[in-house]
């Protein structure tokens, strides 16, 4: 996704979230479940070190030590607030050391 993509993107998420001002989501028993991450957007995520998805696995050496398959995020039932659970699922690498 080109720069200009991005920032259309994030745009859109802000009118999105101006939209969204108010109402009560994470109270909603709709929010609960298992997603699929198809955005993450490095500009949005201020301070935070790494990827919003992902961590450093998702950095330039995450990327190429653990090639990554899917990025995905369940929402659990949580005490006061809903729990956010990010999931990397990654392409396992099996080495057989009985090969010479």
């Amino acid at each position: 996704m080109s720069g200009d993509e991005k920032d259309a993107v994030d745009t859109l998420l802000d009118k999105l979230s101006e939209a969204g001002r108010g109402s009560q989501p994470l109270k909603s028993p709709l929010l609960v479940g298992d997603y699929e991450v198809a955005y993450t957007s490095t500009q949005r995520a201020g301070t935070q070190k790494g990827q919003p998805s992902g961590g450093r696995f998702r950095g330039a050496i995450g990327r190429m030590l653990f090639q990554t398959t899917g990025l995905y995020q369940s929402i659990l039932p949580g005490d006061s607030a809903p729990v956010a659970v990010n999931k990397v699922h990654r392409k396992a690498s099996i080495s057989d050391s009985n090969q010479a």
